[in-house]
């Protein structure tokens, strides 16, 4: 056998032997070459090693993000979600129905919208804000109860009770001791006609010595009440009064298109302002179907009519012809009967007194006097269109006795008179004063015309 390149002979020995080509060996031999296919494999392996740690750190990331939303989810756990947006357009007309149904409660820690005509809660209690704080119920009577509680309790310290379609129940009426209901807008209650009351209650029927039912009306000055007292409550009026006052001002009463009634604040003054005159018993601006006691003085600015006779101190001082009306060809007479206390100079006392026609007037003037020396005496009367500033109109000399009571006449004619101008007289006397108590002074006014 010749020496053959590229081969290798097998021994016990094989020391000093080169192995020139593997290859031609394998081939010699039907070894299979697995090298290539070897080093394709690592390859791939360590491709698949760098997509499995490239798949870790996406697991990794993935499990980082779950886990800040919910640790673990299953077929049985709620789901958190940042947002769930349903394409499902279906309405719900029960708890089963709709694109969107949760089996239990649902917590909504923002707003909640709801775009449809209504929104339904299927049971009686509809809570808003924190426990306890305020709740609206469905009642069994078609009613609506909105209920405000006490912090920490179960005592109601408000409820409002609006009522629809109940017969019994058609008003709004507010129950409770120490709550307030507070509106920034206008409170309009009866928006639709209807044949029946409309009606606010404001009720304490408590009978104790301070209960009464209260309205107030506010501004910037203050409050005007108008309350009524319970039937053991004596201020303010009476017992069971209703009482209208204003806490800050004066009190008007007025109807649509006229003057009203004022009343001034601290002295309690009423003045009517209708300037309408009394032709009649019922007419003028105020009009009195009974009779009219009055506990001081009156004045009249204008004439003084009355339709029977006139009484001063329980005397009659003149028939109704000849106080009240001119009759055919007799002329107008006016009688005032007064104290004298209250016509004489001395006690600053005025007679206002009008006429009605143009000209000359006839005044007698009866005074009861009782003297203060045995002396003579002068008379002077007064007259004019100034309190302050009235004329002598008449003078005359009379004796008095000390101590002894006399009654002195005095008549006169003037002129020039203008009808419903106010004028005004009083007298002086001296060495005679009149009994405070009970003298009297006539003044009778006869209008004789031009």
């Amino acid at each position: 056998m010749s020496p053959m390149s590229n081969m290798f002979v097998m021994g016990d020995d094989v020391n000093g032997f080169v192995l020139e080509n593997d290859t031609t060996v394998r081939s010699i031999l039907n070894i299979v070459d697995y090298a290539p296919d070897i080093s394709a494999l690592q390859a791939n392996v360590s491709t698949l090693q760098g997509n499995v740690s490239t798949l870790q750190a996406n697991v990794s990331t993935l499990q980082s993000s779950i886990s800040t939303k919910q640790d673990v989810l299953t077929n049985s756990s709620p789901l958190s979600v940042a947002a769930i947006i349903s394409n499902d357009t279906a309405d719900s007309t029960s708890p089963i129905t709709g694109a969107l149904q949760v089996k239990g409660g649902a917590g909504i820690a923002k707003k909640l919208w709801v775009s449809g005509a209504q929104m339904t809660v299927q049971n009686t209690n509809y809570s808003v804000g924190q426990t306890n704080t305020l709740m609206f119920s469905h009642a069994t009577q078609n009613i609506c109860s909105i209920q405000s509680y006490l912090p920490g309790s179960n005592n109601v310290d408000l409820n409002f009770y609006v009522g629809q379609n109940n017969a019994s129940i058609q008003s709004m009426s507010l129950n409770g001791a120490t709550g307030n209901a507070y509106f920034d807008r206008d409170v309009i209650i009866g928006n639709t006609s209807v044949n029946a009351l409309r009606s606010i209650q404001v009720k304490n029927v408590d009978t104790g010595t301070n209960a009464c039912s209260i309205l107030y009306l506010t501004a910037s000055g203050g409050s005007s009440v108008l309350f009524m007292n319970g039937s053991n409550r004596s201020v303010d009026g009476a017992q069971n009064c209703l009482t209208l006052r204003n806490d800050v001002g004066a009190l008007r009463l007025q109807s649509q298109g006229a003057k009203g009634i004022y009343v001034y604040p601290n002295t309690g003054n009423v003045v009517v302002e209708s300037t309408t005159p009394a032709l009649l018993s019922t007419t003028g601006a105020l009009v009195v179907a009974g009779g009219l006691a009055v506990g001081a003085h009156v004045v009249s600015g204008g004439n003084l009519y009355a339709n029977t006779a006139v009484y001063a101190n329980g005397q009659k001082c003149a028939t109704e012809q000849w106080v009240s009306t001119q009759v055919q060809a007799f002329p107008k007479i006016q009688v005032f009967k007064m104290l004298t206390k209250d016509v004489i100079t001395t006690g600053s006392g005025t007679k206002t007194f009008y006429v009605s026609t143009a000209g000359r007037a006839l005044i007698r003037y009866t005074i009861n006097l009782h003297g203060t020396n045995n002396a003579g005496g002068t008379l002077n009367v007064y007259l004019g269109t100034n309190a302050g500033s009235m004329p002598s109109v008449f003078s005359s000399d009379f004796n008095y006795n000390a101590g002894v009571n006399r009654t002195i006449y005095a008549s006169f004619i003037v002129s020039g008179l203008v009808p419903d101008v106010a004028y005004f007289t009083n007298f002086s006397a001296v060495n005679a004063a009149p009994d405070i108590s009970a003298d009297v002074t006539i003044i009778e006014i006869t209008e004789l015309g031009a």
